[in-house]
């Protein structure tokens, strides 16, 4: 992963605030905001509260040269929540994000409804992250900055089945996104001594699999962010015709391939996957 010492870095839904922590001792951005969606109350009974200490008496002590702050109860899909920050940041990280798990069936019905459209989970998560992005490059990257954008994603399933590289940048019946995927790279947690990647809503440590950086930028800033991040990994080709875009497969040598791809279950799974969130856009 790419920090510049030189940016202004916000870190969304860090929940122990381990990662932000491991960023402002090791990269030392010129600033660094640290979001959680817990109260200090839920915070601390969950993980402690070491690292918020920690970054709290770094914003306080005259002598630390990051300009550090930390916001607690802050839900990067939330108007009111968003306009507490201004549009001065470089990069906006979201390390891993998942929907937190519903406590009872009322809750799910709530989360799962929009517009009387019922949502998947699979499409609850790409709301959030499509949120996180639009709001990103509406209300927070500087419009003279790096304008980047990071999400850290398991290269494992449920995550590889939201099309991540794509499905976010689709334009709604009011929106056509001016942001886009421009490639990966692999996430090194090495990088990050002291980072423990949680599991929603428990004190676990997830386990290190695989896992991938996506990175975003606005679509004038391209050239720019390609030149910033030159080991990108490039995003999967699309084959159109000659290969399944959905699935990011292809292309198929033959007419059989192709049937027998479309029969399977995996196309079949993120086939409907992909109905659910043209619906969900359509209700936008």
């Amino acid at each position: 992963m790419v920090i510049n010492k030189e940016w202004s870095v916000l870190t969304i839904g860090d929940g122990d605030l381990s990662f932000s922590r491991s960023i402002f001792d090791n990269f030392q951005p010129k600033k660094l905001t640290a979001t959680v969606l817990d109260s200090v109350t839920e915070l601390t009974n969950k993980y402690g509260s070491e690292n918020l200490d920690y970054l709290q008496q770094q914003r306080d002590g005259a002598l630390s040269l990051v300009d550090c702050q930390v916001i607690t109860e802050f839900d990067i899909t939330n108007s009111d929540n968003i306009h507490q920050l201004t549009k001065e940041y470089d990069l906006v990280i979201f390390q891993f994000p998942l929907v937190p798990n519903f406590t009872s069936q009322n809750e799910f019905q709530q989360h799962t409804q929009a517009d009387e459209l019922p949502l998947s989970i699979n499409t609850i998560n790409r709301r959030l992250l499509r949120l996180f992005l639009v709001n990103s490059f509406d209300y927070l990257l500087a419009e003279d900055g790096a304008q980047l954008a990071y999400i850290s994603s398991k290269d494992v399933k449920p995550y590889t089945e939201w099309d991540i590289e794509y499905s976010l940048t689709k334009s709604s019946l009011t929106q056509l996104p001016e942001f886009s995927c421009v490639g990966t790279m692999p996430f090194v947690i090495e990088q990050f001594p002291g980072y423990k990647i949680r599991n929603v809503d428990r004190d676990k440590h997830v386990k290190d699999t695989a896992s991938l950086t996506y990175v975003w930028t606005s679509n004038k800033n391209r050239d720019v962010a390609l030149e910033l991040l030159p080991t990108m990994n490039p995003l999967p080709t699309l084959f159109g015709e000659l290969g399944c875009d959905i699935c990011h497969a292809g292309p198929f040598e033959t007419e059989q391939e192709k049937i027998s791809h479309l029969a399977g279950k995996k196309h079949k799974r993120m086939s409907e996957y992909e109905v659910q969130w043209q619906g969900y856009l359509l209700s936008l």
